[in-house]
């Protein structure tokens, strides 16, 4: 009996001196099964687990039971003493890894877990617990190559497929996340978390009819699910979320009826969101559903500003506070990390690489303003590129912009690293936004820096609250000297207007009343702004002229079914007969211009003035009357008179407005004056003068390339008129 307790004593000796400690341990346990007190095995099995670094049973079940107990920092405190002594327990070191997650520790997880993933590098739950750490910490790049890892060593794992999903969408790789989405609801068709965030990739890689279809299934099995344990607060908050990304869904294919039910419902849920409560409001003043503005008066005080950011495009439709902008914008700009290299300092280039980014690549206003603009670029001193950010479409604009650049970058296959490393090799001196805080912008790619210099210009009315802007391009009157405490950005003032405009635009013939739907012998009051910018306090006034002076009409655009009834409801409770609002539908732009002809007056909005819609109505000779706000958005409709010699059309104050209208409609000499004067000023007005703003908006490129290259930081521009 004691030569095979010898016997199996040498062999266990011989294992230690190779480093199979397993197998060690197993020869000393085979003596112990046998023999429980001989002191030589139990010391041999002792001093092969403290060679080995696996820490005792008894101590792994201690700190698995108050781990259980959720004890965590128990089991944090306890398990660091051990790893001291036991260091290559793979075990030990992932208890500490999830006590110290629980605790919130996460630099402290991740080190636990990279440690377990060393002694066991096998094992696929290793890489994928230091992935969600990354994950959680936001470095999702860092994260992936642990899932990819993960998934590698297991590959048919749902939560594994999941995680990397999610990563791969917060990386705006939205073609891959769906792939191990998909794979991830193929293999767990109950996966409630992944049926949502495979909706929501499927809507930002524009597909919204498929992720509206595929959130409906899962928020019909969530509701099952909820109706079998009504107590599960994780299926109620799955449920809110799900119900919020199915609106989104909506929105993006412009069911929006649809989308307020699925918000409002979402809200009900979970009465503190925010966000669902944000976009349910900015779709209903779309619908012209103007409940939605008592709702907001309730939560204006607060709404974008405490708590998480909202995308400020929401809230310019609910409220003209220029200082509330500002915050909300940096608010909404702290979801970014500022991660703008220091740009080496170059000489002069022989011409300014200019780089406009843009995702409005179709018949969009953006692209109606500037391509006559990109045009007139002067090529001897500046190289134009052009990015997409989203897919172009076949469009006679797109053609247009191909040809008056140089350079066309299609970004949008790219995530953010990717499209952020191509711009780069370009190597510009000026990144243009022409997107801001709007719908399929890519703000990101700013704050990761894409050149030297960088502008907010044209497409988001307002300051992006952040220093990853060094400029905003305005004038005089959209951004006044007293207003810029509520820009970040420093100011390029031109000298007319901020706003580009196309000298040259096909005018069809223009039609006859009854072609365009209008009834004859009647004055025409035309409004073709979107639908959200229609405000109860404008309509009032509309309608209490329209009392006054019977025989007008008021034109307006056509949004749809929902929005047209909601107008003439209102109509009808100030009472103006429904059928004397008029509504003119979409048709090609050439016919939309022309028609203009057949209205007398252009009455603007005022929290968001008309901006293309002003420069189409000005262009063909309709005089418009706007009323000067304070913050960006509702001043563009002054800077566009003004710019056409119309200042006397600019109202100071809602009563003004509302006289100057009246004025117009009570005196019929008055209002052929006013059409003769803007018909007459049309010929030399700066606002059509296409080659003369290119000029100007250049002299503000170069003042600002020129001030970056002097070593300063930004600062206010001034460009005079020729």
């Amino acid at each position: 009996m004691a030569d095979n307790i010898a016997s199996e004593l040498r062999k266990g000796r011989a294992f230690e001196k190779i480093g199979n400690w397993a197998s060690a341990e197993l020869c000393y346990r085979a003596i112990l099964s046998k023999f429980p007190k001989n002191v030589r095995a139990r010391k041999a099995l002792a001093d092969v687990k403290h060679k080995s670094g696996v820490a005792p049973t008894e101590t792994l079940q201690k700190l698995s039971d108050l781990y259980r107990a959720q004890k965590f920092a128990d089991v944090a405190a306890l398990a660091e003493t051990q790893s001291r002594e036991f260091p290559r327990s793979e075990k030990l070191w992932n208890l500490l890894g999830a006590a110290a997650e629980r605790l919130g520790d996460l630099n402290r997880a991740k080190h636990a877990f990279c440690k377990a993933a060393e002694i066991n590098p096998k094992r696929a739950s290793g890489h994928a617990n230091i992935g969600a750490i990354l994950e959680r910490q936001g470095l999702f790049d860092e994260a992936l190559p642990h899932f990819s890892q993960a998934l590698h060593l297991a590959p048919a794992t749902p939560k594994y497929l999941l995680f990397r999903g999610n990563a791969l969408f917060a990386l705006e790789n939205f073609a891959d996340a769906i792939t191990d989405l998909e794979a991830c609801v193929e293999l767990d068709p109950n996966n409630h978390k992944a049926q949502q965030l495979l909706g929501d990739a499927r809507r930002k890689s524009g597909r919204p009819a498929s992720a509206a279809s595929g959130l409906l299934d899962a928020v019909k099995l969530l509701e099952a699910d909820s109706l079998q344990d009504p107590g599960n607060a994780g299926i109620h908050t799955q449920l809110a979320e799900t119900y919020e990304s199915l609106a989104n869904a909506y929105c993006a294919e412009d069911n929006k009826d649809a989308a307020i039910a699925a918000y409002e419902k979402a809200l009900h849920l979970n009465p503190k969101s925010e966000a669902a409560l944000a976009n349910k409001l900015h779709t209903q003043i779309h619908q012209c559903d103007w409940r939605a503005y008592r709702e907001f008066d309730e939560v204006h005080k607060d709404i974008g500003i405490d708590g998480g950011g909202l995308q400020p495009w929401a809230f310019l439709g609910f409220e003209d506070n220029p200082a509330k902008q500002r915050l909300r914008s940096e608010v909404f700009a702290r979801q970014w990390s500022l991660a703008r290299p220091a740009f080496p300092p170059r000489n002069e280039p022989t011409k300014l690489r200019i780089g406009y980014f843009s995702s409005d690549l179709y018949d969009h206003a953006t692209l109606v303003l500037l391509t006559g603009m990109l045009e007139h670029h002067d090529r001897e001193s500046f190289e134009v590129f052009f990015y997409g950010l989203t897919r172009p479409r076949e469009s006679a604009l797109f053609s247009r912009l191909l040809s008056a650049v140089e350079h066309f970058r299609d970004l949008s296959d790219l995530d953010g690293e990717a499209a952020v490393a191509s711009a780069r090799q370009d190597a510009l001196d000026i990144a243009i936004d022409l997107k801001g805080y709007t719908d399929d912008a890519r703000t990101d790619l700013f704050f990761a820096g894409l050149a030297p210099v960088q502008i907010n210009y044209l497409g988001y009315p307002g300051t992006l609250g952040s220093t990853a802007f060094d400029y905003i391009v305005a004038d005089a009157t959209v951004v006044p000297d007293c207003a810029r405490a509520h820009y970040t950005e420093s100011v390029i003032a031109l000298p007319h207007s901020y706003q580009p405009n196309d000298r040259v635009q096909g005018v069809a013939r223009t039609p006859t009343h009854e072609e365009a739907g209008l009834p004859e012998d009647v004055v025409v009051l035309c409004c073709f702004n979107s639908n959200y910018k229609i405000t109860p306090a404008e309509f009032d006034i509309w309608m209490r002229l329209m009392r006054k002076h019977n025989n007008t009409v008021l034109w307006l655009l056509d949004g749809g079914e929902t929005p047209k009834q909601n107008l003439r409801k209102e109509a009808e409770l100030r009472g103006v007969k429904p059928e004397r609002l008029v509504f003119a539908t979409k048709i090609r732009r050439d016919r939309h211009l022309a028609r203009h002809r057949l209205a007398d007056l252009f009455l603007d909005t005022f929290n968001v003035n008309a901006h293309t819609t002003a420069s189409d109505a000005l262009y063909t000779g309709l005089p418009v009357i706007t009323r000067a706000g304070s913050q960006f958005a509702a001043r563009v409709g002054a800077s566009l008179c003004c710019a056409v010699g119309m200042d006397n059309l600019v109202a100071s104050d809602s009563a003004e407005y509302e006289a100057m209208i009246d004025q117009h409609l009570q005196n019929p000499d008055i209002l052929a004056a006013t059409r003769d004067r803007l018909a007459r000023n049309l010929q030399n007005a700066p606002l059509f003068q296409t080659e003369a703003y290119t000029r100007h908006l250049e002299a503000g490129f170069q003042a600002a390339w020129d001030n970056w290259l002097a070593g300063k930081a930004p600062t206010s521009i001034q460009i005079k008129a020729d």
